[in-house]
């Protein structure tokens, strides 16, 4: 047996630490691999002295295979010595990292494996050195690392003993605290944890590196992708790259700086996800720690620019799912760009909603006129070509009056304004109350209101008066009522033949089945409209038709 070495880190405080920093509960294997690569990165350095031009060729190698009983990790590292094994793995595995600003800057990263194993083979050798066999495990409240001899190793590790390189590296086997692994969890974790190593891992016999914009441009679901890598100007030295893209099944963004996936920590914008890789921001475990970064704010800034860079990307052809999004963003930010082409606006007398630019591009009278619900003003104006915005949430408002407020030649005006009245063309109009009515209107407007109850199935629903004042049209609807302008020519026309009730029907029939088709359909004049009133029309001279050929009956029998 060989040195035995006793680590002073108590289990305890290290399980309370590993959870704390090391939440998932494969994270421990994700950590060797990182030491892994931390283990190449010092090599390559190590091999830029001209006295060893002989590995200029050198190329760095990861593997992990996966049983159900073991696990072994290689790499072609730089390996240990044994008379550096106190100085790194007993040292919480590499002290130096802090110092290299390695991606793997966790400490007692090593000892997270412990999660979930209970003895760890070491097979590791520096270049110009000895090759060294250990054995690291917990005991009682401590780890304990025993240096072995050959004979010593398992046989059936034996065909691990040989290292990946010639002369340096370093093979761990890794044996499971129950029976077995469950290696097909670990197999998803490791692939999507470590696929952005930038040294080559095979896991399994196969490759899983990849680029930050190969990983978002394989969710079909991505959309709107932006791909960077920004320096710091102050100190070129500090970079960031990563790749982020919108999804409207997110919910904040997806940042993982190396292995470690921040959530909660940085949130820029609702449906932004995608990586990150970021060397010299340390992950804390909380957002409080996060902000100590001397390079936090260079951080933000960045990521939040590349948001807005999706954003901006999302609004040049958003889709309907994308219009509250874009629209909250732009309210956030106060800059109304990000929905300028986004179908947000319903307009009088259109089914289709539109965008500022399609609006601003159509008016020819420079005045834009809007009306929280829709009412006859509106109507009148839309009928005299104005454009008039309804049917708007107060943050579509909002967003209106910040681009108007842009837009120095246009006019805003609300549908109440005296301007919009004199523009629509109405004067002052009034309902003649019944008792006011002559008794030939009077008859007039009970057959106009019979007409319509029936048809609505429901007396009084829709109400019918008979107005008089500023001539507009033979009759109009607001919802919930038809109006019959009594300088009508149409209702003084049907005064004329008062005493033929059902040819007085058949005339106002047009009328009414007009305004009725406004109130049902709720539209104005598109080709739906008139589909529905020719529909409205039929069915209303059936029905007096019918009733006057059984009144025709009925009058036959008497005689």
């Amino acid at each position: 047996m060989g040195k035995l070495r006793e680590i002073t880190i108590d289990l305890e405080s290290l399980s309370e630490e590993v959870i704390y920093k090391y939440g998932d509960y494969h994270a421990g294997f994700r950590e060797l691999l990182q030491n892994a690569s931390d283990a190449i990165k010092d090599y390559e350095e190590s091999i830029k002295d001209k006295n060893k031009i002989k590995d200029k060729k050198f190329s760095g190698f990861i593997s992990a295979t996966l049983f159900p009983r073991y696990i072994v990790i290689k790499d072609n590292g730089i390996g240990l010595a044994s008379k550096e094994i106190d100085e790194y793995l007993l040292r919480l595995y590499g002290t130096d990292k802090k110092e290299k600003k390695r991606a793997g800057i966790f400490g007692r990263g090593f000892f997270a494996i412990f999660k979930e194993s209970k003895e760890i083979f070491v097979i590791t050798q520096r270049p110009g050195e000895k090759k060294v066999y250990l054995k690291v495990y917990p005991k009682d409240k401590w780890f304990v690392c025993e240096e072995l001899a050959l004979k010593e190793i398992p046989n059936k590790f034996l065909d691990y003993t040989l290292l990946l390189e010639h002369g340096h590296g370093t093979n761990l086997v890794v044996i499971p605290n129950k029976i077995t692994f469950n290696i097909d969890e670990i197999h998803k974790y490791l692939i999507q944890t470590c696929q952005f190593f930038e040294i080559p891992l095979v896991l399994n016999g196969h490759s899983i590196n990849k680029t930050f914009l190969q990983a978002v441009k394989e969710d079909e679901n991505n959309r709107a992708i932006v791909d960077f890598n920004e320096v710091d100007k102050k100190d070129p030295n500090i970079r960031i790259s990563g790749c982020l893209a919108y999804q409207t099944a997110n919910n904040m963004i997806q940042a993982f700086v190396y292995r470690i996936k921040v959530l909660n920590l940085i949130s820029p914008v609702d449906s932004v996800c995608g990586y990150i890789n970021y060397n010299q921001l340390k992950v804390v475990p909380s957002r409080d720690a996060l902000v100590q970064d001397e390079n936090y704010h260079f951080f933000i800034r960045v990521l939040s620019e590349q948001c807005d860079k999706v954003m901006k990307k999302l609004s040049e052809n958003p889709q309907k799912d994308d219009y509250q999004a874009l629209l909250n963003y732009g309210i956030i930010k106060r800059d109304p760009s990000y929905i300028l082409k986004v179908p947000l606006y319903k307009i009088v007398g259109e089914r289709e909603k539109y965008s500022i630019n399609n609006i601003l591009n159509a008016i020819g009278t420079k005045i834009l006129f809007y009306a929280k619900n829709r009412n006859l003003v509106a109507d009148r104006l839309r009928k005299r070509g104005f454009i008039v915005i309804t049917d708007f949430s107060e943050k579509e408002f909002e967003m209106l009056q910040l681009i108007i407020e842009n837009q120095r030649n246009i006019t805003f005006l609300s549908v109440e304004s005296p301007t919009a009245s004199k523009l629509a063309g109405l004067g002052k109009r009034y309902i003649v109350p019944d008792d006011d009515l002559s008794s030939l209107e009077g008859k007039i407007l009970n057959m106009a209101r019979e007409m319509v109850d029936e048809f609505s199935g429901e007396v009084g629903k829709i109400k019918v008066f008979i107005i008089k004042g500023d001539l507009v049209d033979e009759a109009e609807h607001i919802p919930g009522q038809i109006w019959i302008q009594r300088e009508g020519k149409i209702l003084n026309l049907a005064k004329k033949i008062t005493k033929y009730p059902t040819l007085v029907k058949m005339f106002l029939t047009p009328l009414i089945a007009h305004e009725i088709t406004h109130e049902n359909d709720k539209e104005i004049h598109d080709e739906t409209f008139y589909e529905i009133l020719e529909t409205n029309l039929k069915k209303m001279q059936e029905n007096i038709v019918e009733k006057f050929l059984k009144l025709e009956k009925e009058a036959f029998l008497k005689l």
